[in-house]
């Protein structure tokens, strides 16, 4: 695929970014301020930017394999969290 090689995330951090994002994002709907800056957290915890995350996640929307292998492990990232009480 053009791009992979600049592109380094792999499917299980890709996994986590949206996962915490989404979690960001219920968390702090009604302000968004905190959401940037907590989104940015989260970018700058897994060593990547967002435009590498969107490129990542626009890779997927052509190969319907990967898109559903993605969501099974968002799925399970999501399970983990809620089952360690990370999250509620």
């Amino acid at each position: 695929m053009p791009g992979c090689s600049a592109n380094n995330i792999d499917e299980d951090t890709a996994v986590k970014i949206y996962v915490e994002n989404l979690i960001v994002e219920e968390k702090y709907n009604s302000k968004p301020d905190s959401i940037e800056f907590y989104q940015k957290h989260v970018f700058d915890k897994h060593k990547t930017s967002k435009e590498k995350f969107k490129t990542y996640i626009n890779n997927l929307e052509f190969d319907q394999i990967r898109w559903g292998s993605f969501f099974r492990k968002a799925d399970q990232y999501l399970l983990e969290l809620k089952s360690n009480r990370a999250i509620d």
